[in-house]
């Protein structure tokens, strides 16, 4: 592997590989054969990616009978490859002997292709495995070989599948080969392994400007007519990225093309993947196209060739894509094929290679090239490349006649206005191109390069054959610069001879900035800046304090300034005012002629001093123990010299300090009231300091606060006694006055004075919905001192209520109201009533059901009630009880035991069920009364006939308690019809004693009219319409009529109050 390929693709694994196969392959001696162990030492070539079978269907291993055929594509030595770097930029130098010198394959192969040992080792070692040795390509990077699938898996470790993609049969390995470690640096890539379709979408060579498209696989096709070297132009049209193949597989394409560069072929790729690099677009032997409208900006993936270099490219060393736009491939290719034809030879063509350094060098040739934002006026161009269209679109008329064909010698001088500029300061470079031959003035454009390969910029020559630069930009030191002309179709590309300047390095402008507000022990940062005409400075800044040294590196700012910030310590021989002198070190570019003085200001410390005094209170007259310290501050030594202590101003000791502390005795005044103070006088890095709180004390005895509760848990509103006892720390017989705060936490319950030292606050204001800690703080007084007892812990609880459950009833009938009353009474006096829902619940037969929740109202004094009325209890027992849902005073709580509520009923049962009697029949029928949940009530019978049925009914007995039977008595009436004896005996008599109604004379008329009168009672006695004997109308009746009806049937039971009627039909048919 060559060595700029070790740069282009950065894969640890195999530059390891690499270098380890390279150190075993240069110890083999020629005359040995190397020993290959197939089991191990292997190396793994990666040879495709698994992207190409995502969507493949394996259709199972490969017949190991089938034939293969593989091509081997072989890595040159190092030397080698070193070797053809070199001869490929020869090609594009005019100054080169080898300019231009294109190569046949067989030359190529035998000055750069593997070399007779590297063959030997490969084909020694595949002839083991079984494989048949086929041809080496003409340029001697690619060996043939067959074998079986077999022989192959066997060979490079892998297993080989049939696949279908896309309804097509392929074959491929979904592994990657594994090569012996002797062999596997000679070899780049292996072909063969698979037949999957080529990623290139066209490929086509031209030779004398016709194009020859083919349908062979677009790697053999490319290898096909380089090794054949009869076509000077290779155009591939791909939309391929670059991340889709492999190292190895980009490999065998370069190798490939170098060789193609090595003999004057020119390749040509289209470029537009559009994300990670376009294939075989992106790689530096290839000029990458982009068509019209399909630009597309791509991430560079390969190191950066030496002819890409004009104004607009990235600030990076990698190779960009693409190097121009054209609107159609094909046409480009005609053009430099137009191009390549010999002047004097219609069939004849010329070979120009790699095109890239031609197209570059001409960038900036008016016209040439057009951005889509350049001038609209004809004859300009911006000159400059940009991500979606390279150097612009290409006028490939204009390109016809600029491009450098020419073939008349051509001188090339050059002229430089200032052989020792300042670095940053402007040069002209000024190159004069002379024809040779005497003809006419040249044309093209001319490079100015450096002799590290940078180009300065490119001029197109004016009309006097004359290119200017002035350039800023040329580095520190000494420079050579040569003008390299590009040749014309009429002159043949020259350069001139180099010119060598000494750029004097630039005067940098230091500033400098210091932190302010800084003390002793800490440190200070001093912000150091150099300026500079051209150019980002770098190096290192050197600070230098009271002899000591300080560096930083400089970081940019700006383009053309950089700063770097250095802390410094605070020192003590730093306090007060201090010089600082700041520098740069000067290299080939930029230099600090005189060091920058800056001031720092340092100042003393403050320090903080702790005190202490015993006893504490202090009594008056009485010795008093001190303590001082102060501690140092940051890196500065701890405070020295001297504290003094004071009561009420007054000196009673001092202390010198050691290690910043110290200790004195005293003896305090008499006065009643006394304030304790320190003060330190400072020293050379500290201030003077006094204690910033001062002690007070009124001489009193230390006293003890103890506190008690009546209760541990406090209940909403109930009263709680809390009870502080202060008593003095020893023993005295003075007792303590003055008053003690109770506080709930910090809230102030209440302040009680004293009385025989003990104070007592009944409250009944806590909270039951907290937690409570309660403390008792004495006040003190003119003998005793303030002191604060332990927190007692009061614990919160909801109450407990009592609930009681009552009912109207405790027995009733069905469908009679039954009224329950919950009542919730609180536990204490004093509280108020519940609040909040009642739930009552009816347990039957098993099953507690809820009936009603219900808001409680208060009723009376800590008490409320809820009530709940409900007619619809089934009969027989119910257990009821409530529930209370509590509040944020009360707990929840049920009513035991349940109430016990008994709900009777009654049946009754007729035998028989129905009644059948003839007419003036009766008929008795059983009535059955059975009790229903211990129904123990009287229960009266009542029975209604229809109306007109001449049916009576009626019972015996009419009342029953609890159980048992009563009979119904049913009975109906007879038809009944008058004879004539009873008819005319009556009618006699009414006729007789209508007859002594009236007067003898008048009785003779009236005969007649009594006789009919007695005719027509007779015809109405027979016509039913009169009743028997005895009835009271003495007309004769047909009886209850004959069909069924239906009687009436009331049953009315009573238990106390409670009523309950049930009624009842009996059928009754008359016959």
């Amino acid at each position: 592997m060559y060595t700029s390929l070790l740069a282009l693709f950065r894969l640890p694994s195999r530059l390891f590989a690499f270098v380890v196969a390279l150190a075993v392959l240069c110890s083999f001696a020629p005359a040995q054969s190397p020993s290959f162990d197939t089991q191990a030492s292997r190396v793994t070539i990666l040879s495709h990616s698994a992207k190409f079978l995502a969507s493949a269907v394996d259709a199972g291993p490969l017949p190991s009978s089938q034939p293969l055929q593989l091509t081997l594509t072989l890595t040159p030595t190092p030397d080698r490859a070193a070797a053809l770097d070199q001869f490929l930029t020869d090609l594009a130098d005019p100054t080169s002997p080898s300019y231009h010198q294109w190569m046949t394959p067989q030359a190529f192969a035998s000055t750069y292709g593997v070399t007779a040992d590297q063959l030997a080792a490969i084909t020694t070692w595949a002839q083991s495995q079984g494989f048949t040795i086929g041809a080496l390509s003409a340029g001697g990077t690619r060996l043939a070989l067959t074998g079986t699938a077999a022989q192959v898996q066997s060979a490079f470790a892998i297993g080989l599948h049939a696949y279908q993609i896309s309804g097509k049969a392929h074959f491929a390995t979904p592994d990657q080969p594994l090569l012996p470690l002797a062999i596997a640096p000679a070899v780049t890539a292996i072909a063969g392994l698979d037949d999957l379709p080529s990623a290139f979408t066209a490929v086509s060579i031209q030779s004398s400007g016709t194009a020859v498209p083919s349908t062979e696989d677009a790697f053999t096709q490319a290898t096909t007519a380089i090794d054949s070297n009869t076509a000077p132009i290779l155009a591939i049209t791909s939309t391929v990225c670059a991340s889709t193949y492999t190292p190895s597989q980009t490999d065998q394409y370069r190798i490939l093309f170098r060789q193609a560069a090595a003999q004057g072929i020119s390749v040509l790729a289209t470029s537009g993947c559009g994300v990670s690099g376009s294939f075989p677009a992106s790689l530096p032997e290839v000029t990458a196209i982009t068509l019209t409208g399909t630009a597309d900006d791509t991430d560079p993936t390969t190191l950066r060739p030496s002819w890409q270099s004009a104004p607009g490219l990235p600030a990076n060393s990698l190779r960009v894509e693409p190097d121009l736009t054209t609107p159609s491939l094909d046409a480009f290719t005609q053009t430099i094929a137009t191009i390549l034809q010999s002047p004097t030879s219609s069939t004849a063509t010329l070979r120009e290679g790699n095109l890239n350094a031609t197209l570059y060098k001409l960038a900036p040739l008016p016209g040439l090239y057009t951005q889509p934002d350049a001038p609209a006026t004809p004859g300009t161009t911006s000159g400059n490349w940009e991500p979606p269209t390279g150097l612009g679109t290409v006028n490939l008329k204009q390109l016809i006649k600029a491009f450098p064909r020419g073939t008349s010698a051509s001188f090339v001088s050059l002229a430089v206005s200032n052989y020792a500029p300042t670095h940053g300061q402007n040069t002209t470079l000024t190159a004069t191109i002379t024809s040779g031959s005497g003809g006419g003035i040249p044309t093209g454009t001319v490079a100015f390069v450096t002799s590290t390969g940078t180009t300065l910029g490119t001029v197109p020559l004016n009309a006097a054959g004359a290119a200017s630069l002035t350039t800023n930009a040329l580095p520190g030191g000494s420079v050579s610069v040569t003008a390299q002309y590009s040749g014309d179709a009429t002159y043949a590309a020259a350069n001139s001879t180099a010119s060598t300047l000494s750029v004097l390095p630039e005067p940098a402008q230091l500033t400098a900035t210091v932190t302010t507000g800084n003390i002793v022990g800490g440190t200070f940062t001093i912000t150091v800046t150099e300026t500079v005409t051209l150019g980002q400075p770098t190096g290192v800044i050197t600070v230098s304090l009271l002899g000591r040294s300080y560096t930083g590196t400089l970081a940019p700012v700006t383009p053309t300034s950089s700063a770097v910030a250095i802390t410094i310590p605070a020192s003590p021989d730093t306090v007060g005012s201090s010089t600082l002198s700041s520098n740069c070190i000067t290299n080939a570019n930029y230099t600090c002629y005189t060091a920058l003085t800056t001031t720092v200001t340092v100042g003393k410390a403050t320090p903080v001093l702790n005190y202490t005094f015993s006893p504490n209170p202090v009594i008056s007259g009485s010795s008093v123990a001190f303590t001082a310290s102060l501690a140092a501050i940051g890196t500065a030594p701890a405070p020295t010299g001297n504290v003094r202590f004071l009561d009420n101003a007054t000196l009673l000791n001092a202390g010198t300090l050691t290690n910043g502390a110290t200790t004195a005795h005293g003896t305090v005044t008499t006065a009643a009231t006394h304030v304790i103070t320190a003060a330190y006088d400072g020293d050379a890095n500290y201030f003077a300091v006094t204690s910033s709180t001062p002690g007070t004390t009124i001489g009193t005895a230390a006293t003890a606060t103890t506190l008690t509760s009546s209760a541990t848990t406090v209940i909403a509103d109930q009263p709680i006694t809390l009870t502080a006892k202060v008593t003095p720390a020893t023993a005295s017989t003075t007792t303590p006055t003055g008053s003690v705060t109770f506080f709930d936490g910090a809230t102030a319950l209440g302040s009680i004075s004293l009385s025989s030292g003990t104070a007592v606050l009944p409250i009944s204001t806590l909270s039951a919905s907290a937690a409570h800690s309660i403390t008792a703080t004495y006040s003190g007084d003119v003998t005793y001192a303030a002191s604060t007892s332990a927190p007692v812990a009061l614990t919160p609880s909801l109450a407990a209520p009592a609930i009681s459950l009552t009912s109207n009833v405790t027995s009733t009938l069905v469908g009679n109201s039954i009224v329950l009353t919950a009542r919730v009474t609180s536990p204490t006096t004093g509280t108020g009533a519940p609040t909040g829902l009642v739930t009552f619940f009816d347990t039957f037969n098993g099953t507690a059901t809820q009936l009603a929740a219900v808001s409680l109202t208060p009723s009376g004094a800590g008490a409320a009630t809820a009530s709940y009325a409900t007619l619809t209890l089934a009969t027989g027992t119910h257990n009821l009880y409530a529930v209370y849902a509590g509040d944020s005073t009360f707990a929840t709580a049920q009513s035991a035991p349940p109430l016990t509520v008994t709900i009777s009923d009654y049946t009754a049962a007729f035998a028989p069920p129905t009644m059948t009697l003839t007419q003036g029949g009766s008929g008795q029928a059983t009535f059955s009364l059975s009790p229903v949940s211990g129904f123990t009530g009287t229960v009266i019978f009542t029975c209604t006939a229809p109306a007109n049925s001449g049916i009576t009914c009626s019972f015996s007995p009419a009342t029953l308690t609890g159980s048992g039977t009563t009979t119904l008595n049913i009975a109906t009436t007879p038809a009944q019809t008058s004879s004539l004896r009873t008819l005319a005996g009556g009618t006699a008599a009414l006729a007789t004693l209508l007859s002594l109604l009236f007067p003898s004379r008048r009785r003779r008329r009236l005969l007649p009219t009594l006789l009919l009168l007695l005719l027509a009672l007779g015809i109405t006695s027979n016509l039913g319409c009169g009743s028997d004997s005895t009835s009271s109308n003495g007309l004769s009746t047909g009886g209850t009529p004959f069909g069924t009806s239906v009687l009436n049937i009331t049953a009315t039971g009573t238990v106390g109050t409670a009523t309950i009627r049930h009624t009842y039909t009996y059928q009754v048919t008359v016959q």
